[in-house]
């Protein structure tokens, strides 16, 4: 039996959907006579697209400084700090809240209004993680946030 060794340096990350290219490099195999199942993935993955670069993970610094490029509300950059300082993502929160993701980021982004009972619920949240104090700060942000849109 034939042992086939790949240079793991130059694997691609195959998208989940493949590409036009993709779909018409197997035809054109397929259509090829005595052509196998291992050539048509080979060829697929010849004209796959390149994995993305990998980046470091931004600090905490960079991804604070990445709030004030935004186009937040000012509660919107304050609970995204605080979530970046109790280590929690958007997902978590909301789940948490009994809220959508979507929802959360719609009141972040002043597609919807922040409410005084919003605000009381983030402060639980993040009572819950462990940074106390947040309601004052909060509330101020929900006033700064009327009418401003993202």
């Amino acid at each position: 039996m034939k042992t086939i060794t790949y240079d793991h340096t130059k694997w691609k990350l195959v998208p989940v959907e493949p590409t036009p290219e993709m779909i018409v490099i197997a035809d054109r195999t397929f259509a090829t006579p005595g052509s196998s199942t291992r050539a048509r993935y080979g060829a697929m993955l010849a004209v796959a697209p390149e994995a993305p670069e990998r980046q470091e993970p931004a600090s905490p610094d960079e991804r604070i400084q990445a709030l004030f490029r935004s186009r937040l509300t000012p509660y919107g950059m304050l609970i995204r700090a605080l979530r970046i300082v109790a280590g929690s993502s958007l997902y978590e929160m909301a789940v948490s809240m009994d809220k959508s993701p979507a929802e959360l980021s719609a009141i972040e982004m002043g597609r919807k209004p922040a409410t005084p009972e919003l605000a009381s619920l983030t402060a639980k949240f993040f009572a819950d993680k462990g940074i106390h104090g947040t309601q004052a700060a909060l509330m101020v942000a929900v006033e700064a946030s009327k009418g401003e849109k993202g």
